[in-house]
């Protein structure tokens, strides 16, 4: 009793100093929401360090629409007045919540084209906070007074909240629908469940939509496939916006705050799909880490450009057990016209890590689409030692796809 009662304090605490526009129904609304959210949470080892708490609920976000998609093909709920309804808002503000009681008010805003987040902040109750700026992704520990700096862009909406994500979620694995009231609104709500393997681990989720509005209101995400334990994220409330008022993404870090790169960490869970077929991949023996690079991201661009989907499974481990529409829409991208034409350019090697499976490397790479524009992303590359021979794969972009303006 006496530890959910400092929870609750700490809630109600973080949520009081959270910079959000409310209201009296949505605060009495919210702070319920968040408390029976903690009251089911179960005590979990802490994180190594205040920035990893903080960056692990920003890859919460992140994952939320990242690739809600998998096998699954049949429509779940007639998403067409969903999309039609989010077309016009290209910022949004959010009200979450990770399993630890920590408190977030979230901003992002749109690409002029619509399909992701450019800019976002991201404040904690805690004093915390993460934000996105010209391609690259900030983490603030205000204990420590340091800044962890990805350069990439780690947190925010790939694609957007729009037509692309809810084309996704009509396809998740497992997809469920169903329909409830919310007893202190009266509002009617239909509820959509899925999950999904992602390059951030595994993931379930489910999203709340206002049957009237047809916009989603509330989201939950679990690390797991099934939904069970206490969420790893709750989104209590989702307000959204034309274009984002004046001063909504600005961030204050004291001037003295030191930055430091923050180190790429390839979750356990996806290690263990990397290396259990010596067949998947390329011969690295022989070849320096960037001659290997540049060789297999070669050749899964070319599949991609091709269409090849069985080269893409053999390259990339973790896409294996994707089916041929899932492979389509989210490495090809054939529904939103970004399909691959052409490499433009493959870059020298970035940055460079290990984990248990041996160094993994990352390389940026500039791709042109069929319809004429460029974009940037960066790939990792993991080395591993299989089959009594060194080869290397595809282990996923470091990162969203940007476009080159």
């Amino acid at each position: 009793m006496h530890e959910l009662s400092e929870m609750e304090r700490t809630v109600k605490n973080g949520l009081l100093q959270l910079e959000a526009p409310w209201d009296a129904a949505a605060d009495a609304r919210v702070l319920d929401a968040a408390l029976a959210a903690v009251r089911v949470a179960k005590p979990r080892p802490a994180l190594r360090s205040g920035i990893a708490r903080w960056a692990a609920a920003a890859a919460c976000a992140v994952v939320l629409v990242v690739a809600i998609a998998h096998r699954t093909a049949r429509p779940v709920w007639a998403l067409e007045p969903v999309i039609e309804a989010m077309g016009k808002y290209k910022a949004c503000n959010l009200t979450m919540i990770d399993q630890t009681g920590v408190a977030y008010d979230l901003w992002a805003k749109a690409e002029p084209s619509g399909e992701l987040s450019s800019e976002l902040t991201m404040r904690g109750g805690n004093g915390s906070a993460i934000w996105v700026r010209e391609g690259r992704t900030y983490y603030y520990d205000p204990r420590s007074s340091t800044v962890e700096v990805d350069d990439a862009k780690t947190a925010g909406f790939s694609p957007w909240l729009g037509p692309e994500l809810m084309k996704m979620i009509a396809k998740a694995n497992d997809a469920r629908t169903a329909y409830a009231t919310d007893p202190a609104t009266g509002r009617d709500l239909v509820v959509m469940t899925g999950n999904l393997a992602t390059a951030a681990g595994p993931i379930s989720w489910s999203i709340e939509f206002d049957k009237e509005s047809k916009l989603p209101v509330a989201f939950k995400q679990w690390a797991n496939l099934k939904r069970s334990g206490a969420p790893a994220l709750s989104i209590l409330r989702i307000v959204y916006y034309q274009e984002a008022p004046k001063g909504a993404l600005t961030v204050d870090v004291p001037a003295n705050a030191i930055y430091v790169p923050k180190p790429i960490i390839l979750p356990e869970a996806n290690l263990a799909l990397l290396d259990r077929n010596p067949n998947q991949g390329v011969p690295a023996d022989g070849l320096t880490r960037e001659q290997a690079a540049r060789e297999i991201l070669e050749r899964v661009y070319r599949a991609a450009i091709e269409g090849d989907l069985p080269a893409i499974r053999r390259l990339c481990p973790l896409t294996a057990s994707w089916s041929d529409e899932l492979l389509r829409m989210v490495i090809l991208h054939e529904e939103e016209g970004k399909r691959v034409a052409a490499v433009v350019s493959i870059g020298a090697i970035v940055r460079e890590g290990s984990n248990r499976l041996g160094t993994f490397v990352v390389a940026p790479v500039r791709l042109r689409s069929r319809d004429g524009r460029l974009w940037d992303e960066k790939q990792i590359v993991q080395f591993r030692s299989t089959g009594g021979r060194e080869s290397c794969v595809v282990y996923g972009p470091y990162g969203m796809l940007s476009e080159v303006k």
